[in-house]
């Protein structure tokens, strides 16, 4: 409000002194067409005050003229007003002279700027004819539009001529909307004239009414009994209305009224002509990412994006179903579930699905696997050898080098160090690393038997004597329906049963055809959806220090409503997993919800990111739990002799030596010279086993379990979405969307109600390509000080696709010896990192 008050004195100085000898009225009191606050703002709206061309997100004109009446000359003959943020009005006026009739056209500049709740704008005005008998002078207006909520709209507008004192006006608006919605609107206006005092303004009140879309009317009631009578309708992107203005019964006139793309939801006739004859390309062209930065990512498509097109073509009654383009679409396993259960909710509501594709493998084929028909190209395969897990172990070449390793083990399934410290798989990696592919594969295989497609035992024999399928072989197994192109896919579903004659188009094009203004006053309720993506690290990955200070804020905003944190980090460093934990708390004791949406691997320092949400969805494919922390220790063991390096120190305290060693040229590597004694391995083992009570204490804590039972199922065991609902670690099978769906409930809030959803970070300005191979990093470790980021590790980052192996080696040497919550290398091969 203390935007509007400010208005208030800027339009109190333009209306200034004045006089009453002041000859032009200010155009609201005297035009009767409905001002901004009844919600019918537009180019008109803007002739009122200027800052409704801060609601003009889309080009939109208005053309209106006057019928005359024996009772009454017309003071406005016609009129334009078009734009988009800036416009551009003529309004002629007619009037008598002692010469005869004359005219004169009234011209306006301006613009308008703002959110919605709170908008500016400003117009310059001058005018064409004889200026001299209508007394016009050039002049400035200023206007605000202040909505503090969806119930109330108010309004401030003054005009100041620049070279006549006399020439100022001011209008003040007001309109209320007890039902929160445009169906019942009650407003007023009262506005003064240059000389006028406040109790010689006129006064304007009346109401509008919307009883459905499309049909509107208002009446108006002016001082002296003037009324105002309109009816409106609108229909696809145009309206009209008619407005009668009667004194003491005579009708003195009728305005009429012309709109190209109204600011009011007309009557949905495209819905009803078309409903059901249109095929909406979906486009799949690039790879799947939570955020694009602004330059250097045209290849992304964000996922919340492309499920919200979905959604829209779900919604529009003028869909029929959707085509895909297959052939160039990159995700990894949980995003692809993600888009295939919103094409599911979008067969179950009675629409169609086609697809095209060139090569398939196993996860593509899964996806495809949804569509009613599948096409694919003459000329590709399907490759689907099945599903693996495997990792590289550097025990030899460590030895070879001269580096020793000592893994700080102490969980049975915490394996993230044995890439070090083993020469092959130990017994309990293995046994959970199959079983997440045998669960990753049972979910594929019982979507696509489900499908119709293909059978168990078909699939299987594919998977395991031929797992190379032409087109023509794919054809015959039924895993595709047609050889074609995707110019085939009109035709292909036009041959589904019942369906017709299909226009297509693109999503992009519907969007425009069915466009729709936003009606709802003020800023809406907020869901806060923060991304926590990568390494737990304080000022990389999930930037724990910024991170949790956003939280902080979060909590204390009063329009965000519910916080959903979309997790999908491998772990790292507890600390600022901590950080954001115990920020999540605080939230949820404002009693604000706060959820968690577990993407491709939410474990070890993931789960703790997750541990205090009020619910915690998954996907069948996440890789969550890895309760456990685990440590290791590299040193030198012969690198030195062999390169002809020694180091020498002066120390103070037993173990400070373990803070240097032998630093390597170029790499500002330091390597400690010495593996810890006896007593110092006790204090590291204490140190983790201490960590780990405290992490399997939070978890009870936030899950409401037993922490016997938590240590029972933790121990570093790695689990997917399905056996951690089993273990209770997780609540439900859910994607995003359903996530932040459920948030809004909890929140209380309808689930027609309209939410902004307002992320965190927001999504870089640009995205640095990758230039280089997939690398191991190397970070500083020595004595503390060094910025362990200002490294070659902080180059492969920005210039190429980092790998688990290196951000676990970075993690290692940037905190030698501390406890960390990272969940085992290479459980997610061949698939880059969501950050």
């Amino acid at each position: 409000m203390s935007r509007f008050v400010l208005a208030c004195a800027m339009a109190f100085a333009l209306l200034g002194a004045g006089s009453a000898q002041a000859q032009a009225p200010f155009v609201s009191s005297s035009y009767p067409l409905p001002t901004s606050p009844v919600g019918d703002e537009g180019p008109l709206g803007a002739e009122f005050n200027p800052a409704a061309w801060g609601l003009v997100n889309r080009f939109a004109a208005d053309v209106w003229w006057a019928d005359r009446t024996a009772t009454s000359s017309s003071p406005g003959n016609w009129g334009i007003a078009a734009g988009k943020k800036l416009g551009f009005s003529a309004w002629r006026t007619d009037f008598p002279t002692p010469l005869g009739d004359a005219y004169v056209v009234d011209y306006q500049a301006g613009f308008g700027a703002g959110s919605p709740a709170s908008l500016f704008g400003a117009t310059f005005g001058w005018s064409g004819g004889n200026t001299k008998a209508a007394q016009r002078d050039n002049y400035v207006a200023l206007g605000t539009i202040q909505r503090p909520s969806r119930f109330l709209s108010l309004g401030l507008s003054g005009r100041s001529e620049l070279r006549r004192a006399t020439g100022q006006g001011l209008l003040l608006s007001a309109g209320a909307r007890p039902l929160g919605n445009p169906k019942l609107v009650v407003f007023g206006d009262y506005s003064l004239q240059g000389g006028e005092v406040w109790n010689e303004g006129a006064l304007v009140g009346g109401i509008a009414i919307r009883p459905t879309p499309g049909i509107d009317a208002s009446l108006k009631l002016r001082e002296g009994g003037e009324l105002q009578v309109s009816v409106g309708l609108s229909a696809l992107h145009f309206g009209a209305r008619a407005l009668n203005d009667y004194q003491e019964g005579d009708r003195r006139r009728t305005d009429y009224l012309l709109r190209v793309t109204p600011p009011l939801a007309g009557a949905d006739i495209d819905g009803k002509v078309h409903a059901g004859a249109r095929l909406v390309d979906i486009p799949l062209t690039g790879e799947a990412v939570y955020q694009r930065a602004k330059y250097g990512d045209a290849n992304a498509i964000v996922l919340r994006d492309l499920t919200e097109r979905i959604q829209k073509a779900t919604d529009d009654p003028t869909v029929a179903g959707v085509a895909l383009n297959l052939s160039s679409f990159a995700a990894n396993m949980e995003m692809v579930w993600e888009v295939r259960e919103k094409l599911a909710a979008l067969k179950r509501s009675g629409k169609f699905v086609v697809a095209y594709a060139d090569n398939l493998t196993l996860t593509s084929l899964y996806l495809a696997s949804v569509a009613d028909r599948v096409v694919m190209d003459p000329s590709g395969m399907i490759l689907m050898p099945g599903m693996q897990l495997s990792r590289t172990y550097l025990r030899d070449m460590l030895d070879k080098i001269g580096i020793g390793f000592d893994e700080w083990r102490f969980l049975k399934y915490k394996s993230a160090m044995e890439t070090y410290s083993r020469e092959s798989m130990s017994a309990a990696d293995r046994e959970q690393r199959l079983a997440l592919i045998t669960g990753w594969y049972d979910e594929m295989a019982r979507a696509m038997v489900a499908s119709g497609r293909v059978t168990r035992a078909g699939l299987d024999s594919v998977v395991n004597h031929k797992p190379v399928l032409l087109a023509s072989d794919a054809l015959a197994l039924r895993f595709v329906d047609r050889l074609g192109h995707g110019s085939d896919l009109k035709a292909v579903a036009e041959q589904l049963p019942g369906e017709k004659k299909l226009a297509r188009m693109s999503s992009t094009t519907l969007a425009n055809v069915r466009w729709r203004p936003e009606e709802e006053w003020g800023k809406p309720p907020v869901i806060s959806l923060v991304y926590t993506l990568g390494e737990c690290a304080m000022d990389t990955g999930i930037k724990g220090r910024t991170t949790s200070v956003a939280l902080r804020k979060l909590g204390k905003e009063k329009r965000v409503k519910a916080v959903v944190l979309r997790v999908d980090s491998p772990g790292g460093d507890p600390l600022p997993c901590d950080l954001i934990a115990n920020e999540m708390n605080a939230i949820r004791t404002r009693n604000k919800p706060v959820f968690v949406s577990q993407g491709r691997v939410a474990a070890s320092g993931g789960y703790w990111l997750s541990m205090n949400a009020d619910s915690i969805f998954v996907s069948p494919f996440t890789v969550t739990g890895s309760i456990g922390v685990i440590g290791g220790w590299f040193w030198n063991d012969g690198l030195g002799k062999k390169l002809g390096l020694t180091s020498d120190r002066v120390q103070i305290g037993k173990s400070a030596d373990l803070l240097g060693g032998m630093t390597l040229p170029l790499l500002s590597l330091t390597i400690p010279e010495r593996n810890l004694d006896d007593q110092e391995r006790e204090v590291a083992k204490s140190t983790i086993l201490g960590e780990y009570d405290a992490f399997t204490k939070h978890v009870a804590g936030g899950r409401k379990l037993d922490v016997a039972y938590v240590r029972q199922i933790a121990e570093g065991h790695v689990y997917t979405g399905r056996e951690g609902i089993e273990k209770k670690i997780v609540d439900r099978m859910g994607t995003l969307d359903e996530t932040i769906a459920a948030a809004k409930r909890a929140a209380g809030l309808s689930p027609k109600r309209r939410v902004a959803i307002v992320e965190y970070p927001k999504p870089p300005f640009i995205r640095w390509p990758r230039l280089l191979p997939v690398w191991p990093s190397l970070a500083a470790s020595g004595g503390g000080g060094r910025d362990p980021r200002a490294d070659w590790g902080a180059v492969s980052r920005a210039m190429g696709q980092r790998s688990y192996e290196s951000l676990y080696l970075d993690l290692m040497l940037a905190k030698p010896g501390a406890p960390l919550a990272l969940t085992p290398d290479g459980v997610l091969p061949d698939e880059p990192l969501p950050f």
